[in-house]
């Protein structure tokens, strides 16, 4: 099942990478999550859940919760694992302090603490597209997840002109 095939409300979590994975790397991560995912439970009732890799870059997670919601503990049990991943291939998918953009369907990540003066100097601009992790339904994915930096809070580093 992909992600596309579950409803509009599923609930997603989207990882990023710190860095472009290779071939290898997203075989071994889709496999790995496939198997978590067919296992993966909510107080001994199996989830409804997919996965998906994106750009190279980006694990989404997600889980129809119209029959059974996941709970914290299973919520937990998917962090882990996703720690698990970054210890196993060296990789940290939990840092927030990286950005990634979208140029020509290619991605670029840049670090948080560099984004104002790479606008100030005009590498980054208003329309560039940034990926907006934060989306919690499959919805927000389709529709929310790729934004200009002027829709985004990172539009306060913009200039006021």
């Amino acid at each position: 099942m992909k992600i596309s095939d579950l409803s509009p409300e599923a609930r997603v979590w989207i990882y990023q990478s710190d860095r472009i994975l290779s071939e290898s790397e997203k075989v071994l991560i889709l496999e790995r999550t496939n198997r978590f995912l067919d296992q993966w439970s909510a107080h001994g009732d199996r989830l409804k859940a997919s996965a998906g890799l994106y750009y190279n870059t980006f694990l989404v997670i997600s889980v129809e919760e119209t029959e059974i919601e996941a709970s914290g503990c299973s919520i937990d049990k998917s962090v882990e694992f996703v720690r698990q991943l970054e210890r196993d291939l060296n990789i940290n998918l939990l840092n927030r302090e990286i950005v990634a953009f979208l140029n020509n369907d290619a991605i670029r990540l840049e670090p948080l603490n560099l984004i104002k003066d790479q606008i100030k100097a005009g590498k980054i601009n208003k329309e560039n597209i940034i990926f907006n992790n934060l989306v919690t339904t499959r919805r927000e994915m389709d529709t929310n997840w790729k934004i200009p930096l002027k829709e985004s809070w990172l539009k306060k580093y913009l200039p006021l002109h």
